[in-house]
């Protein structure tokens, strides 16, 4: 019987090791060519100077294309990133005991955990001239 009850313990113990403390953090998009940035565009397009290509160059293909009141082209980039960090802890501990009338082996644990999230969305808008210069651009950015 004490056999059985050290292997039991042995055990236990050893699956508390493997399961460990479990631990998981995911980090917001943070690749700066996909994600669009004031900084990146104040430096990209320059009025009067940047052509549709070197748009096309820094930040991809635009998302939607449509014409102004004037009939020029808009280029519309749209972005959503999303931020969540979760972490859970666990603890736990073994007793055992033999001797005395009552001989066993338990488990007690307790555990916590928390999450974040958030998003931020960024749309920007460029306007082209008829000969596909840049005359003006715009962005919003919104994080929640």
């Amino acid at each position: 019987m004490k056999g059985t009850t050290v292997l039991y313990s042995v055990f236990v113990i050893l699956l508390g090791i493997l399961m460990g403390c479990p631990r998981m953090l995911t980090k917001p998009e943070t690749d700066q060519l996909q994600r669009l940035s004031y900084d990146k565009a104040k430096t990209q397009i320059l009025a009067g100077q940047t052509t549709q290509e070197q748009v096309r160059q820094a930040f991809g293909g635009p998302d939607l294309v449509a014409k102004d009141a004037s009939g020029n082209p808009v280029w519309a980039y749209h972005n959503v990133s999303y931020e969540s960090a979760q972490e859970s802890s666990h603890a736990a501990g073994v007793f055992g005991g033999a001797g005395g009338p009552v001989a066993g082996v338990g488990v007690a644990g307790a555990s916590s955990s928390y999450s974040v999230s958030g998003s931020r969305t960024a749309t920007m808008l460029i306007y082209f001239d008829q000969h596909g210069i840049v005359q003006n651009f715009r962005m919003d950015v919104q994080k929640q």
